[in-house]
């Protein structure tokens, strides 16, 4: 082998070494670095998805630290007496049906905010009207007697105060009308007697109306978790402040399925001093039934926008009766303040002071132009009145069932049914043609055997229809007829 031979293999195998070495030193070095890598990686990812994506972690877990100590915990007990024996000596049969007299105690459990150091502290009127004793218990489990200053249960806001308590810890509250949907809320309370618990979600919706509550009661939607014993307890924003009261939930299974419903605290800050001082919230009372102005109705009435409420009922003897507000007409303006939506106008009434004198503004039903009328606003009748206001009321003409009681004292046949005319007021179209004591036995040849009959009967014609009374007066039977008008639906 010639020396250049010799020299090229000799450095082919040079550069080959060479190269298995740098191999062997690249993968050393790729291992310890993936090895320090797999170490330090994780832990600085770690503390970066803690931080910066979930930055409410450690807000929400401050605030609950700060809040609990401003929730309590109450149990509202009520005595029930079961008595049977009284039925038993009636009805001989039940005394081998019915269990003994017994006594028990019904508990409700619920949460409640403390408002100050005097001790006050703010529920619900559904958890503590029907107790005998209220037992509030603080966080420190220190337990006191409390008794009722004032409910409401239009709102389902009650407010009790316990006396004795040092150091207590109250909420502030915050402003719900600033309070927008999809921002984060907090829910402390008691479900289900599980003391002290905390939930988290978002605001659904806000302005909701349930079925059942006053058209002026407009609460907040959240999906945190809330549940029987939360009722009472705060709703709280991202700021630790107090945004609802939570007092209601609907379910299909008797617990959370994210449908929970607060008080505005708004409303509750508003309620609040009314019941501290007068125990009870009288509401202003107009006197109308109303729905919202669409599109189709603003457009009938030449409208340039929907809005405004029109009055599909004006009960007698009501306020808005006595201004002369009629059925087809449209409410723009009350007491100066505008009216956007057919909500706006029961908050505003409800917040006016009764006798007040005040102006509203009308579109008119026949749409020739607007007026206004002066209406003093009354007080809102309790619901056996309201009630009998609506039901027992037609056309200025005040109706009543036949009862055996009235058939007695007329001395009228035992089997007779009708009904009986007690008032028939001056500016009624009847004024002239029925009188009190009339009784009207059949319309349209149709036999009445109520007012809510009577009703029903009405109901099913229109206007320029013929109604056929027949009628008792004095002992003599007779007919009467009479047009209805678009004025008396």
């Amino acid at each position: 082998m010639n020396k250049n031979n010799w020299f090229k293999n000799n450095v082919f195998n040079l550069k080959k070494t060479v190269c298995a070495l740098f191999i062997l030193i690249g993968m050393f070095l790729g291992i310890f670095i993936f090895t320090q890598s797999t170490v330090a990686v994780p832990e600085e990812s770690s503390a970066l998805t803690e931080n910066e994506f979930n930055p409410y972690l450690s807000v929400f877990a401050d605030i609950a630290e700060k809040l609990k100590p401003t929730v309590v915990k109450i149990e509202a007990i009520q005595f029930i007496e079961e008595k049977s024996e009284e039925l038993k000596k009636e009805h001989r049969l039940l005394q081998y049906l019915m269990p003994p007299d017994r006594s028990y105690k019904k508990i409700n459990y619920g949460s409640g905010i403390i408002l100050d150091d005097e001790g006050y502290i703010i529920t619900n009127t559904h958890l503590v009207e029907d107790a005998e004793k209220i037992q509030v218990e603080l966080l420190n489990d220190d337990s006191y007697t409390a008794k009722i200053i004032g409910t409401d249960p239009d709102t389902d806001l009650a407010l009790i105060k316990i006396n004795g308590a040092t150091n207590l810890v109250h909420a502030r509250f915050g402003d719900s009308e600033k309070l927008r949907v999809g921002e984060w809320v907090m829910a402390i309370g008691h479900p289900l007697r599980n003391n002290y618990t905390v939930s988290v979600g978002v605001v659904s919706a806000k302005g909701r109306h349930l079925d059942g509550s006053r058209s002026y009661d407009e609460y907040i939607q959240t999906d945190a978790s809330i549940n029987p014993g939360n009722s009472g307890g705060p709703l709280i924003n991202s700021s630790g402040e107090v945004i609802g009261i939570n007092s209601w939930i609907l379910t299909t299974t008797g617990g959370s399925i994210g449908l929970g419903f607060s008080i505005p605290s708004n409303l509750a800050m508003y309620i609040i001093p009314i019941l501290k001082t007068e125990n009870k919230v009288t509401r202003g009372w107009l006197g109308v039934h109303i729905q919202q102005v669409n599109k189709e109705i603003a457009n009938w009435y030449n409208m340039e926008k929907p809005n405004g409420a029109i009055v599909d009922e004006v009960i007698p003897d009501s306020p808005a009766s006595k201004a002369g507000l009629q059925n087809g007409d449209i409410i723009i303006t009350f007491d100066k303040q505008p009216i956007e939506s057919v909500n706006d106008l029961p908050k505003i009434v409800s917040r006016t002071s009764v006798g007040k004198k005040v102006v509203i503004e009308l579109i008119n039903r026949d749409r020739k132009g607007r007026r206004t009328v002066e209406a003093v606003i009354g007080k809102i009748p309790d619901e056996d009145t309201l009630s009998n206001l609506l039901v027992n009321n037609w056309m200025g003409l005040t109706l009543e069932d036949l009862t055996p009681t009235l058939i007695n004292s007329f001395s009228l046949p035992a089997d007779i049914s009708g009904v009986l005319v007690t008032k028939v007021d001056k500016k009624s179209s009847f004024e002239g043609k029925l009188k009190e004591g009339d009784i009207i036995l059949e319309i349209n040849n149709q036999q009445i055997d109520g007012v809510t009959n009577l009703f029903s009967i009405i109901n099913q014609t229109r206007a320029g229809n013929v109604l056929l009374f027949y009628l008792l007066r004095s002992g003599s039977y007779f007919y009467l007829t009479y047009t209805l008008q678009e004025s008396d639906f």
